[in-house]
């Protein structure tokens, strides 16, 4: 994989961005991707950062001396097209110069994928400082560029919260910086400075890369011998490394070392990194409060000078206003060095792991955090130890395998008309068990046919076009695709606008996509002039369609009658949460018999969908009132409700009403579950139903099945005469033979037994999961999926 990162400055003295660049960037192309770099500079700009990148293998192309606010230079158009042309990917650091604009503007032109790292810039504090150019910035440029993004690398899950008021379309993936281990190990701290109050030394060697027994220098010789170096003097010290920024917390900093210090007259505080606006407020500070003696400002501090500093501090201490992700507390964790941070460093992992105190931007809440560690060298010791334990999480390496998978991973869009329980279910295993892959699950209805409140789940990322009307939602969706780029789009249905709309763009830009649709030969009934309008609909949405996903063998003859070529059909078919079903608990069961008044000792059969016509539950009431006296110790369940619930009630002669149990409907998936249990044999009488997920359900839960041969899942899930019967549409005659067959007591276990069996057949035969692997492979996204599953 070829990869670009563009930034506007590689200068150490920038801050944290440069310096996560250059180790992500390191670490990826030890993981044998091409890696490459961009990037402006100044004509005082520090270039160590270049020299490390070109030493580890990254080409470095450094464009400049740019000039003015934007960084701006005439090279940078021609230099970035060169290098974007022969990227996979292009990584693009940080938001507000002309470098990053470019990068994102030349990617969509010419469609190779981009990711924006913002580094904490978008998040409310950033965007209140010089807030009025900020916005219109954002409003003329940088919103069009971060939402054609493949995705927003926020740096943890704070920063991609603070993101969501901007309403940007492009999702964020959470990826923090890292840190790269030394190559040797430093010696553990001295006791004279890592400890307070008779507080032990801890003898563990900072992390380490290399066992090759290299003898480290000492610490005093990776300090220069300048009078500002922390080695002089004597007692333990407070480590500050970062900007002298005031975004840095400076001020707080000043004002909490003077509670500090009153408590702990040995204990000095060491200011380390560039000068960046903050010092004289905070030497002014320092002053005020008589401490210039126990404060030395030691300047930028690198490589082995840097970790040996953290590691002889007895605590390291950053208390921003505004941090991304600070590789400066990794590294002093990595060090073993307890660490004091305010909320606004956005690494609540500190707390959690016990390496350290996360604070609120106040003085005195700062000192107390600082003079707890200091009053407890035990409990001091022990956030060491978590200190080096969390640091590990963070490495280089796992960051670099994170950001490379999301960089291939191929994004599919499922456009559907709506989310119910089994359709969150499916997208949910396709998430989990798929996890190379980007699903976005995207609806156009708030409700299906029935009224299931449905709040989807973050995991297979919701998109919804619910708020606009029917004729708007198709260029909507449109545009989402082109701004997305899906690797697969895969429409369900063909029967509205938009639909139509979305699967004829597709086509018409090279987008692979998929027709996925329940209808069913069985149901194929119009004549006259609706099939003629119906078949040049239809055929028109094959035509577009690159494969045609029908639910099984019926869906397959549906759309082979209307054009589809049977090499591009995959079946992929509705599936409810078979996981739900198996483990409903026998107390479940008891309640729900409870709940709908149904006695023990009896038997039920069961019949749950819409009460409309087309289900023909008024052909199953007539077929019970016959059957009933035959079975005197059977009852019928129906779930479900619709327009003709009234009248078919009503229809009901008295002889039997009492047998007859009506549920309405019912959106709790666990409760329609352990009706199924609570029953015998579910039986489905429809005339036109294309698939009819309650067979499935009805065979995952063990019951016998009576089917009319117009189920689409029948033709799959029911073996007539093995684990249930199937009947001719609208014959009562053979729908109640078939009834009295399943409910004879000799058979009715054998029919239930026999459906397990029939379940996991099919679901060999036809796992939608599956599918959309053989979807993958279709449109080639980069990978052999055989060899994936193998």
């Amino acid at each position: 994989m070829n990869i670009l990162h563009v930034i506007s400055s590689l200068d150490r003295k920038a801050g944290g961005p440069p310096v996560a660049l250059a180790g992500l960037a390191i670490a990826q192309a030890k993981c044998g991707s091409r890696v490459s770099v961009a990037a402006t500079f100044n004509p005082d700009s520090d270039r160590t950062l270049a020299d490390e990148l070109q030493s580890a293998g990254v080409a470095v192309s450094l464009i400049g001396p740019a000039a003015g606010k934007f960084q701006k230079h005439p090279d940078i158009q021609p230099t970035l097209i060169r290098l974007i042309a022969a990227a996979d990917v292009v990584h693009i650091h940080t938001l507000w110069e002309e470098i990053q604009h470019q990068a994102a503007a030349i990617s969509l032109k010419l469609r190779k994928p981009y990711v924006f790292v913002p580094h904490g810039m978008l998040d409310p504090w950033s965007l209140a400082q010089s807030s009025v150019a900020k916005r219109a910035y954002l409003a003329l440029r940088l919103r069009r560029d971060l939402n054609g993004a493949m995705f927003i690398h926020a740096l943890n899950a704070d920063e991609a919260r603070l993101i969501e008021p901007l309403r940007l379309r492009t999702k964020c993936a959470i990826i923090p910086n890292g840190f790269t281990p030394p190559e040797h190990s430093l010696p553990p701290p001295s006791g004279e400075r890592a400890g307070v109050r008779g507080e032990t030394p801890t003898d563990e060697p900072l992390p380490s890369a290399d066992t090759s027994g290299h003898t480290a220098p000492t610490v005093a010789q990776r300090f220069p011998p300048h009078p500002s170096s922390p080695l002089r003097g004597e007692g333990p010290y407070i480590l500050f490394l970062s900007r002298l920024h005031p975004k840095k917390g400076l001020d707080y900093l000043a004002d909490a070392f003077a509670i500090v210090a009153a408590a702990h007259p040995n204990v000095r505080l060491i200011v380390a990194g560039p000068e960046d606006g903050a010092e004289k407020d905070f030497d002014a500070r320092i002053a005020a409060a008589k401490l210039q003696d126990r404060v030395d400002r030691v300047g930028p501090l690198y490589g082995d000078e840097k970790l040996a500093a953290m590691s002889n501090a007895s605590l390291f201490v950053l208390p921003s206003r505004q941090e991304g992700f600070s590789v400066a507390i990794l590294e002093a964790l990595a060090c073993g060095t307890p660490v004091v941070i305010s909320d606004q460093c956005h690494f609540p992992e500190v707390a959690e792991a016990g390496a350290g105190k996360v604070v609120s931007l106040d003085a005195r809440a700062i000192a107390d955090a600082m003079l707890q560690f200091l009053n407890d060298p035990a409990g001091r010791e022990t956030a060491s130890g978590n200190a080096k334990a969390l640091a590990a999480r963070y490495t280089w390496d796992r960051i670099a395998q994170k950001t490379l998978s999301l960089y291939g991973r191929p994004r599919v869009a499922i456009l559907a008309n709506s989310l119910p329980p089994y359709r969150v279910a499916l997208h949910r295993r396709i998430v989990n068990e798929i996890p190379g892959v980007r699903l976005f699950s995207l609806y156009t209805h708030a409700k299906s046919n029935a009224p299931w409140e449905i709040d989807p789940p973050a995991e297979i990322e919701p998109v919804s076009f619910t708020h606009l009307r029917p004729l708007q939602q198709g260029p909507v969706i449109i545009r989402w695709i082109e701004q997305n780029r899906p690797s697969a789009v895969i429409v369900n249905g063909y029967n509205d606008a938009a639909r139509m709309q979305v699967l004829s763009h597709c086509h018409r830009h090279g987008v692979p996509v998929m027709l996925w649709g329940d209808s069913n030969i069985r149901s194929d009934r119009v004549t006259g002039v609706k099939a003629l309008i119906k078949s040049r609909i239809v055929r028109r949405a094959v035509r577009l369609s690159d494969l045609i996903l029908p639910c099984g063998s019926l869906g397959q003859q549906y759309f082979e009658k209307y054009g589809a070529d049977p090499k591009r059909i995959i079946w992929m078919p509705y599936e409810p949460d078979y996981e739900l079903i198996r483990t409903i608990s026998a107390e479940q069961i008891d309640q729900v018999r409870l709940r709908f008044h149904l006695p023990a000792g009896r038997k039920r059969l069961v019949y749950s969908g819409r009460l409309i016509g087309v289900k023909r539950v008024d052909l199953l009431l007539n077929a019970f009132e016959q059957l009933a006296p035959q079975r005197p110790d059977w009852d019928l369940v129906v779930v479900g409700d619709g327009p003709l619930h009234q009248s078919l009630q009503d229809s009901l002669p008295a002889s039997i009403a009492q047998r007859v149990t009506w549920t309405g409907f019912l959106d709790d998936q666990q409760t329609v579950s352990a009706v199924y249990r609570a029953c015998d044999v579910l039986v489905h009488p429809a005339d036109i139903e294309p698939w009819a997920l309650v067979i499935n359900e009805a065979a995952a839960a063990g019951l016998a099945i009576v089917a009319s041969d117009a189920v689409g899942a029948a033709a799959e899930l029911v073996r007539d005469g093995v684990n249930g019967r199937i009947f001719p549409a609208s014959d009562i005659g053979l729908l109640i033979d078939a009834l009295l067959d399943v409910t004879a007591a000799a058979n009715l276990s054998r029919y239930q037994a026999a459906s397990a069996g029939t379940l996991v057949a099919w679901r060999d035969r036809a796992d939608p999961v599956e599918a959309v692997w053989k979807v993958l492979h279709f449109v080639h996204v980069g990978y052999d999926v055989r060899r994936d599953r193998a």
